[in-house]
């Protein structure tokens, strides 16, 4: 029984990790895992989505004893360091600096199209 109650503990830290991190907070754990996409490396996805199954696989009696408690460990304690480093602050900071960095290209590139229109017009 502490098998079932130990791998639900990690999966609802892992679930207000990925919320508190990464904004996701509806829906079970593997498909918070498959909404992070490229923001999680696929290893720590794979991992997630392991802990999601055997949460499931635990609360069949016949399929507990198949369930590998050292390997979902390695898999808890890799997306625990992951997630522990994703400062949400600086993704936000970054996500804006990106579009602001993307937006003024755009507008550069735009005016020296219109000045080369302009030169090739005959009005500079």
């Amino acid at each position: 029984m502490t098998e079932i109650s130990e791998i639900d503990g990690k999966a609802v830290r892992l679930e207000e990790m990925l919320a508190e991190k990464l904004g996701l907070s509806s829906g079970a754990l593997h498909l918070r895992a498959k909404k992070a996409g490229r923001r999680l490396p696929a290893s720590i996805r794979a991992g997630i989505t392991r802990i999601a199954a055997a949460q499931e696989m635990a609360r069949h009696p016949k399929l507990v004893a198949r369930i590998d408690l050292t390997g979902l460990e390695k898999d808890y304690r890799a997306a625990m360091t992951f997630l522990a480093a994703i400062d949400p602050v600086d993704r936000r900071k970054g996500f804006w600096l990106g579009l602001a960095g993307g937006l003024v290209f755009n507008l550069l590139a735009f005016v020296a199209v219109l000045i080369a229109f302009l030169k090739f017009r005959g009005f500079f």
